[in-house]
């Protein structure tokens, strides 16, 4: 009984000085923020930029697109904090440090200390934003704003320190089933962020799948810590309200790639080619994702039916590379066996032109089928697993078929019912469009 106390003692001892050691480093991170100087409505982004995926880079590039046209984003205030207020229309007419809506009262409103110079959208808005990259020399002169490397935690400090609100995402940020090192650091960035004095806030996130109970359970603490948590589609919110985080943090707003910049009709022809494919070629794309190329059931059924329709209709198969290093195994082996071609993507809009003028896309890309909507192509949406929710999450909102595990009879036929389809499906895509980019 007496080693049971002592260890009991010994226990509360250490939990009181891990808090003192939390606590001095919280003051000394304030401390350094007030040296650094944060500039009032300064906002840093963090997510996958600039790591090789289309996809993610069309998340950054249609954010920062909608803000140069719209202002600020929308983030609901907590207490008497609070995020520039505009729904991605009402423009952003403070410093960012002061109440815009709601419960602000008129001294705080009209105070001359928090007036901004800025215009509410436009580019110099952009001058208040940083970006976490992983190619932060590119992305600076890609987009026109201030990048630093996601993976210099020096950068990630000073970044920190000299801003007011940390926006985590877009895309699948909080998810272990890649591994737990991505939702560490995901995690860890929120958390650096709110000790280095920042708001944190979700920014249209797609959550999961979340693998065990310590995981789900640290991802609801962070989130709970949070100004927002903004989300693209209603499994996420379901899911972060199972999980226990509060109800009224939860919002949806559409992907940010919906407001990528599209691509001009000439650029189409260019690429094609570059690709030494003859202009009025029929084609259909296809996105394929890594883990395909781990089953050889899946990628025997997906040869054979791609073969198939491009031999019945006379379509030559076009393979994006959403990822190059993760897609092109797959691709490369496909694309041979049905004697197709594969293309290495330099921008998402590129990914935009050549899926405007195929037949159909085949994808297993979450970000494929969105431009697919965009360009108003019809789509079918494979999944390699049932625990990746997002492209069933996205296939339903947008009425694109989905299939999970599919025979090659099911998968041709699927195929064929797209192209005797194709116009009554192009006819309401726009219709789609509207739908998905309107703010819910």
């Amino acid at each position: 009984m007496h080693s049971s106390e002592q260890s009991v003692a010994q226990d509360s001892t250490q939990a009181q000085a891990g808090k003192q050691r939390s606590s001095h480093a919280s003051r000394l991170l304030l401390l350094l923020r007030r040296l650094v100087g944060a500039r009032p409505g300064t906002v840093c982004i963090g997510g996958y930029a600039g790591c090789g995926n289309i996809g993610d880079d069309a998340i950054l590039q249609g954010f920062l697109a909608r803000v140069t046209s719209e202002g600020m984003p929308r983030v609901v205030r907590r207490g008497a904090d609070a995020f520039p207020q505009d729904s991605y229309r009402t423009a952003c007419h403070s410093s960012g440090s002061k109440p815009l809506s709601g419960n602000a009262s008129a001294e705080q409103q009209s105070s001359p200390a928090c007036a901004c110079t800025d215009p509410p959208h436009g580019p110099n808005l952009l001058r208040r934003f940083t970006v976490f990259s992983g190619a932060p020399k590119r992305d600076a002169r890609r987009f026109g704003v201030r990048c630093v490397n996601r993976k210099n935690p020096v950068s990630l400090l000073l970044a920190f320190l000299r801003s007011e609100y940390f926006l985590c995402g877009g895309g699948s940020l909080l998810q272990n089933a890649t591994g737990h090192l991505s939702l560490c650091y995901y995690l860890g960035l929120l958390r650096m962020a709110r000790l280095c004095g920042c708001r944190t806030a979700l920014l249209s996130a797609g959550i999961g799948p979340l693998h065990g109970e310590l995981a789900q359970q640290a991802v609801a603490r962070e989130l709970n810590h949070c100004v927002q948590v903004n989300l693209r589609d209603h499994d996420s919110l379901r899911s972060l309200s199972a999980l226990g985080v509060r109800r009224e943090l939860l919002s949806l707003s559409p992907d940010p790639a919906f407001f990528m910049p599209t691509p001009p009709p000439s650029r189409l022809p260019f690429l094609l080619r570059e690709a030494g494919i003859p202009l009025h070629t029929g084609y259909f794309c296809v996105a394929l994702h890594a883990p395909c190329g781990s089953s050889p059931d899946l990628m025997r059924v997906i040869k054979a039916s791609l073969r198939h329709i491009a031999e019945v209709h006379g379509l030559l198969p076009v393979f994006l590379l959403f990822d190059t290093k993760a897609d092109g195994y797959p691709s490369a082996r496909i694309s041979e066996a049905v004697g197709g071609r594969v293309l290495h993507l330099r921008e998402a809009s590129d990914a935009v032109a050549v899926i405007s003028g195929a037949r159909f896309l085949f994808s297993m890309r979450l970000h494929a089928l969105i431009f697919s909507v965009i360009a108003c192509t019809p789509a079918l949406a494979l999944s390699v697993s049932a625990y990746e929710t997002k492209l069933a999450s996205f296939a339903r909102s947008a009425g694109i078929p989905h299939l999970h595990s599919p025979s090659i009879v099911t998968l041709v036929d699927e195929l064929e019912r797209l192209m005797t389809n194709r116009d009554k499906i192009r006819a309401v895509l726009p219709d789609v469009l509207e739908e998905l980019s309107s703010v819910r």
